[in-house]
């Protein structure tokens, strides 16, 4: 008895039909992502408005508005779009004897400055005098920077769950706590604003990099893209020099873990990007010993090589960086009178993490997210493990796989965003093992520091999203309730749960983030603003004395 022929016609139907789903789907995706992006540059404008009516003070209030440091750095900003031309502002910058009394300095070595001569640059050669104030269009960039970034968390949650549900819960985790994932907007130009996102959205092609097996074309574009953020994360901060060695400690843990020749392949050319991006930044900052000598680039190259660097440029600038750190671990007791770091220890985002941030995570429902993906994780990371020492015992098995992988890759022809979440079993563990590790770090540097929460809590809002949609963990929890467990019953769950999860993040968090929008405030400070305006006046009569002014 012959068997029934199907329909060629209605195969390819269906399959059009599938294709049809998967473009509308993503497209739907990135118009929410773009959406979310937008919203909170929107948000946090508005919650810079209404705390200091920005639009409505004068000039010399907005200025002083800027507290600290964040003043200092848009100083270089607003000199650079005054100064008479560009060159005579980028001279003033190399030879700068206004910012150390008695002593002349190159501003572009000692500071990370590039940004505010890039947006200064960029302002005068656009020729915007007449469409926008240049501190309109320094604070504006920075917003819609700190938009992007919000997008990278999105698209990062997207691939690592396979939802861009998963990606919205995330994005609303991150904004709905916004007191303790950002301070963007009371302390803008600070430099991890400019850095900050583009770490993320270095981690985000990382993550593609990493998930990604199918396509070299791909995989050539993520690490082309990677060097390029890593190259702007570390000219704009110089802690970011930090945030590399962490990364570069979470891939020697992986290389041991999964220590296979496939997972080496992949994570050299992640060292090379960080010693070309340091060694690029220190160029540009003039041989900046600093970098030369980083931690970061000693673990990314041999120890005698870097050990050869700080012996010949007898590295003793910018130490008050690891005198600090030294300080924090509970070494160098002595160094009682060092200015610069007992400076940064006197600072309160300096101190250990607040446990009173434990609680409003908590709320905020980051902190359970989180635990429960870590759990997650963590299982993730034992299987590879144990995989790992399988494959050890049985090279020939390894090989059958290898093979079975290369079969697989040459007869592959499309690609779309769901293919890059669910690939090859291996490469999910592998992203999954380096998010979980660089997680940990993380939490342990903005637990020491608390400035770093800003570094830490965002990634929490990434991993607390793809945990509860994890694929993996629904097929284990759903085997045990039916008998055969379909893609349909896994699909149905994980969105349920993730749109129950979100409804009740935002029922709970909403009203906090209106009443704030609605809490509108005035900037005043007529004492420092009198301050400013005489000390105008003195320079205008004698351009030769000093001010010595306590920090704000």
């Amino acid at each position: 008895m012959a068997g029934k022929k199907s329909n060629p016609k209605l195969r390819s139907e269906k399959k059009h039909d599938g294709r049809w789903y998967v473009a509308i789907n993503i497209v739907l995706g990135l118009i929410i992502c773009i959406s979310c992006g937008n919203r909170f540059r929107s948000i946090i404008k508005e919650i810079h408005e209404a705390n200091l009516w920005f639009s409505n003070i004068k000039e010399v209030e907005r200025e002083i508005s800027f507290r600290t440091e964040a003043g200092f750095y848009y100083s270089f900003y607003k000199d650079m779009v005054s100064a008479p031309s560009w060159k005579e502002g980028i001279q003033q910058l190399l030879y700068d004897n206004k910012t150390e009394h008695l002593r002349q300095i190159n501003a572009f070595y000692r500071f990370n400055i590039y940004q505010e001569v890039l947006l200064a640059s960029f302002y005068r050669l656009l020729n915007l005098k007449n469409l926008i104030q240049p501190i309109y269009f320094y604070i504006d960039f920075i917003f819609t920077l700190n938009g992007v970034y919000l997008s990278s968390l999105y698209l990062t949650t997207w691939i690592l769950s396979g939802s861009w549900l998963a990606g919205l819960l995330s994005s609303c985790l991150y904004i709905l706590n916004w007191e303790d994932t950002t301070r963007v907007y009371f302390a803008i130009p600070l430099r991890e604003h400019f850095s900050i996102p583009f770490f993320y959205l270095q981690l985000l092609t990382i993550t593609i990099y990493l998930k990604v097996s199918t396509k070299l074309w791909i995989k050539k574009l993520s690490l082309a893209l990677q060097l390029c953020f890593t190259f702007f994360s570390v000219l704009t901060w110089q802690f970011a020099q930090f945030n590399l060695l962490l990364q570069g400690i979470t891939l020697l843990t992986i290389s041991t873990i999964q220590g296979n020749a496939r997972v080496i392949r992949k994570i050299k050319p992640m060292f090379q990007i960080q010693v070309v991006s340091i060694i690029l930044v220190a160029s540009l900052q003039f041989f900046n010993e600093m970098l030369l000598g980083s931690m970061a680039l000693s673990l990314a190259l041999s120890y005698l090589i870097v050990h050869g660097i700080r012996m010949i440029f007898k590295l003793d600038a910018d130490q008050h960086i690891f005198k600090f750190v030294w300080r924090k671990l509970g070494y160098g007791l002595t160094m009682t009178r060092d200015f610069d770091t007992n400076l940064y220890l006197c600072e309160n985002t300096f101190q250990m993490l607040p446990k009173e941030i434990i609680e409003k995570l908590t709320k905020g429902f980051i902190l359970p997210c989180y635990i429960f993906a870590m759990i997650v994780a963590l299982l993730t990371l034992v299987k590879a493990f144990i995989n790992s020492i399988r494959q050890s015992l049985s090279p020939a098995h390894q090989d059958i796989k290898n093979t079975k992988v290369a079969r697989n890759q040459k007869t592959s022809k499309t690609v779309n965003m769901d293919s890059y979440l669910s690939n090859d079993e291996e490469d999910d563990s592998l992203v999954i093992t380096y998010h979980a590790i660089l997680s940990i770090l993380l939490a342990v540097l903005a637990i020491s520091t608390n400035r770093f929460r800003y570094l830490w809590i965002p990634h929490m809002c990434i991993l607390g999203a793809w945990g509860i949609c994890e694929s993996n963990w629904w097929n284990w929890i759903l085997s045990y309730t039916l008998k055969e467990v379909k893609r349909l019953n896994v699909l149905l769950c994980r969105h349920i749960i993730l749109a129950v999860v979100l409804a009740l993040l935002i029922k709970s968090n909403v009203p906090q983030l209106n009443k704030e929008l609605e809490n509108l405030r005035e900037f005043y400070d007529p004492e420092t603003v009198d301050l400013m305006n005489w000390i105008k006046y003195v320079n205008n009569l004698a351009n030769t004395g000093f001010h010595l002014i306590s920090l704000q």
